[in-house]
């Protein structure tokens, strides 16, 4: 791995052959991959550290069974009484909160480890930019996507049977029962069963964790002058971003901040951000002036992808902080696929997407250290 900095395509490839593997949350494999990214790090002449946490992964669970029980109570309204709609509400309200981390007292906890890196500037630090990923892996039954449109035919499906039960009960039967098995597929979605191989997360984030090991043995040799760069590695990312969020609870910030969060890695060739995030229960903008910066450095226009993400950059925003997502397409596409499953393994990586956002990256830092 010290070979990092002089042939790092070949250095990437090897780490992320390594890091190969399914990395789900509460998972040996995650602690695993944790300390190998570590041992990684400490022989590229850096000196990471480890912030612990309780991640609760059984969020999903928890919400998979509140959906169950929706769909129970939904039929039941269906072909019974009405009053059976007080259930399904109840059975939304626990899922909600589950998913919200309210719960959290209720379900099984594991100690997991984010790891960071500092590099201090050669000169009294002025300003500071964190670069970010994820380590941990997840599988679910469909993509984002499909999960997304399941989703939605769920909740309308359900909002119909429901009026149409207040209304109309003799036609209520056909459309609660497809409401009940669209609502038992987006169970399944979050159930967390093994129905299909695992998703071994090399985009899904393992090709941005070897960038960011990348950049932290660049930098170590050849530090900024007046900007310190924290780069941090995420667990707990696919259960609700709780890595992110007790990072933030530990750490004070004192001075201004740039957060680069890098999601898809190698998903394509070209780069790619999104104006909003997702930072529950609400969604934020991005700054316009660290897009700004971000697509100068890229010296192109990068694919903006409408659609609100919810990754560890929304924890930032909801503290107030600068915070993007950088993530890489492929041309012609506006969104990423086939994530959370079996086709997520290193043979998938575009290696393209992986260099062209290692020199953004890097022209990125050498501007903001200009500026101060």
């Amino acid at each position: 791995m010290l070979l990092m900095g002089i042939m790092p395509s070949i250095a990437a490839q090897e780490l992320l052959a390594q890091l190969d593997y399914a990395r789900e949350n509460a998972s040996e494999q995650l602690a695993q991959a944790g300390a190998l990214l570590e041992s990684t790090l400490s022989a590229a002449g850096t000196q990471p550290h480890s912030l612990t946490f309780d991640c609760h992964a059984a969020r999903d669970t928890w919400l998979s069974v509140a959906l169950l029980l929706f769909t129970v109570m939904l039929l039941t309204a269906a072909w019974r009484s009405r009053r059976w709609l007080i259930g399904c509400a109840l059975a939304l309200t626990l899922g909600l909160a589950g998913i919200a981390g309210l719960a959290d007292p209720l379900l099984p906890s594991a100690r997991q480890t984010s790891i960071e890196v500092v590099v201090e500037p050669r000169e009294p630090s002025r300003s500071e930019v964190v670069l970010a990923a994820h380590y941990d892996s997840k599988t679910e039954l469909f993509d984002h996507v499909e999960r997304s449109v399941l989703f939605g035919a769920s909740v309308l499906l359900a909002g119909a049977t429901i009026l149409l039960r207040l209304r109309r009960p003799r036609r209520v039967r056909v459309v609660a029962s497809a409401a009940a098995f669209a609502t038992l597929l987006c169970a399944l979605q979050w159930s967390a069963l093994p129905l299909r191989g695992r998703s071994h997360g090399a985009i899904d984030d393992g090709a941005a964790c070897v960038l960011l090991v990348q950049l932290a043995t660049t930098l170590q040799t050849e530090p900024l002058q007046r900007t310190r760069v924290r780069l941090v590695w995420f667990s707990g990312e696919e259960v609700g971003a709780q890595g992110s969020a007790a990072y933030l609870r530990a750490r004070r910030v004192d001075e201004p901040v740039r957060v680069i969060n890098l999601e898809g890695i190698g998903a394509g060739s070209r780069l790619a951000t999104s104006s909003h995030e997702w930072t529950w229960p609400g969604i934020r903008s991005v700054a316009p002036e660290l897009l700004a910066a971000l697509e100068r450095a890229a010296g192109e226009p990068l694919v903006d992808l409408v659609v609100p993400l919810f990754t560890d950059a929304g924890m930032f925003l909801r503290a107030g902080l600068g915070a993007v997502t950088l993530l890489n397409v492929a041309p012609g596409a506006v969104t990423i696929r086939h994530l959370h499953g079996p086709g997520d393994r290193m043979h998938a990586v575009d290696w393209r997407g992986y260099e062209k956002s290692r020199r953004t990256l890097l022209r990125f830092l050498a501007a903001i250290d200009d500026e101060t």
